[in-house]
């Protein structure tokens, strides 16, 4: 228990956007930086996908195999974290923030605790890069809902949000082959019966229709069609435990075609059941909806772009 609690602490501690320090803290002879049982490469690794899932954009580089050096920026902040080997299985981190030209020694705790609990194996996978949702995104997760149906005698699952109050409800196309009975089940726990109105198997889309009026909904005339690279989105699904999550991720190429339609490559967790939930940018504006992932991993996923989905409901 005590160790679920410390467990605990530190995720808060990171959902305020603490890192790594720059310089030892008075008092401190760690000149050379903190040593950790993790090799060089893990270390590396770590601090890499953490820096990127927070949107900073990332440079590496090496001195022969003595040493790493990452350095990374967003806005105002920047970052040099230098990375030594102090055995095959030991690894010395130092690192120095900046904000608006200023050092900012103050970040530095929390992270060099995440790498002591990561080091220890009490960090779950998929929380080692963590994130914090914004309020916007958090505020519009209302909007999502969760969609049951029959395909013969089992129960499929799947997400989808509300573009209407009146009781329009987008999602994908490609689980509704045949279903029957679907439902639609608000975050209130709410079920209402539901109707398929538009499938479009092309796009991958579809248009369901329930009795509204509805509390909350997503504007898609208020969102975004235009993503940079290594852009923060958030997606809201309902995995196949039927619990509503946010899951942080970051847009990993740029707009590509797949068989003559225009799909978002993002590095982000996408589990079963999380088809059909809408993407949201930092500042909850819409701009995607969440397609699948790539066979045979967990963080390469494709993401329907906006413009696609006004096309499908007539420029709505």
């Amino acid at each position: 228990m005590r160790d679920h609690r410390n467990l605990n602490i530190l995720r808060l501690l990171f959902l305020c956007g603490f890192f790594l320090e720059a310089s030892p803290t008075p008092g401190r002879a760690e000149e050379s930086g903190r040593t950790f049982p993790l090799p060089l490469i893990e270390a590396q690794r770590v601090l890499t996908a953490w820096l990127n899932e927070s949107g900073f954009r990332v440079h590496e580089s090496r001195s022969g195999e003595d040493q790493i050096l990452l350095e990374a920026s967003r806005g105002s902040e920047s970052w040099r974290i230098l990375l030594r080997p102090r055995s095959p299985l030991a690894s010395s981190v130092l690192a120095e923030c900046t904000r608006n030209g200023q050092p900012d020694p103050s970040r530095v705790e929390p992270l060099l605790l995440f790498l002591e609990a990561y080091s220890r194996g009490l960090v779950p996978q998929r929380e080692k890069p963590g994130r914090e949702v914004p309020p916007p995104v958090q505020s519009l997760s209302a909007a999502a809902v969760l969609i049951k149906g029959l395909a013969g005698k089992q129960v499929l699952q799947f997400s989808g949000f509300v573009v209407d109050p009146g009781g329009w409800v987008l999602s994908t196309a490609h689980d509704l082959a045949g279903v029957r009975g679907l439902k639609v089940i608000l975050g209130s726990g709410r079920e209402l019966e539901a109707r398929l109105i538009r499938r479009d198997l092309r796009r991958d889309l579809s248009l369901l229709g329930v009795e509204g009026p509805l509390p909350s909904f997503i504007d898609l005339a208020a969102g975004r069609n235009l993503l940079e690279e290594r852009e923060p989105v958030f997606a809201v699904c309902y995995a196949e435990t039927g619990e509503k999550r946010i899951f942080p991720g970051t847009i990993s190429a740029p707009l590509r075609k797949v068989n003559d339609l225009p799909l978002w490559q993002a590095d982000m967790e996408i589990l079963p059941g999380c088809s059909g939930s809408p993407v949201l940018d930092g500042r909850g504006r819409f701009v995607s909806v969440v397609k699948g992932r790539y066979r045979g991993t967990e963080r390469v996923g494709f993401l329907i772009p906006r413009e696609t989905v006004l096309e499908f409901l007539g420029g709505k």
